[in-house]
């Protein structure tokens, strides 16, 4: 009898530990700062910048990680921004917001891609925005959700990045 028991221990204990890790774990992604273009935005001054990030994602709310993942691209587009000669200061008057929310790929099913919104304001209040998606349900990327947070972001970035001189009022 104690050893069936022990089995069913056992069993019950690496089942805990195997849906904690696919409820929490294995939806923040893993984006590598050395993969994201640094972030310069040399049309702001000061040369600081306040990031907020936000994820309204489905998937992330019901595995209730939503915290993690927003702690995640924060710490990433900091070390991008750092990178690029950008102070980070929670209290600057230029703000980067990034919104993560679920995109519908071409399967019309949710959940399967992100989508990456951007917006920079600068403190004499112009703002420029950008947004990028992919899918990590798709062969090109293998499933992998971190490639496909860090395709987004790529863009969003490069995209903001080349709309920097709209935050100074000139034209492109």
């Amino acid at each position: 009898m104690a050893t069936k028991t022990q089995y069913l221990l056992g069993l019950l204990s690496m089942t805990v530990l195997l849906l904690s890790s696919c409820s929490t774990g294995s939806k923040v992604p893993s984006v590598n700062p050395s993969d994201l273009p640094a972030i310069s935005f040399k049309a702001l001054s000061p040369r600081s910048l306040q990031i907020v990030t936000k994820d309204t994602r489905s998937v992330n709310q019901t595995a209730g990680n939503s915290v993690e993942v927003e702690k995640s691209i924060s710490d990433v587009l900091s070390s991008a921004a750092i990178k690029g000669g950008l102070e980070i200061d929670s209290k600057s008057e230029n703000k980067f917001l990034v919104l993560i929310s679920d995109y519908q790929g071409d399967d019309g099913k949710m959940g399967r891609c992100v989508k990456i919104t951007g917006s920079l304001t600068a403190k004499w209040g112009s703002t420029i925005a950008a947004e990028a998606f992919a899918c990590h349900q798709i062969k090109h990327h293998g499933g992998n959700l971190s490639k496909a947070y860090t395709l987004a972001l790529k863009t969003v970035l490069q995209s903001l990045e080349s709309q920097q001189m709209v935050l100074l009022g000139r034209t492109m």
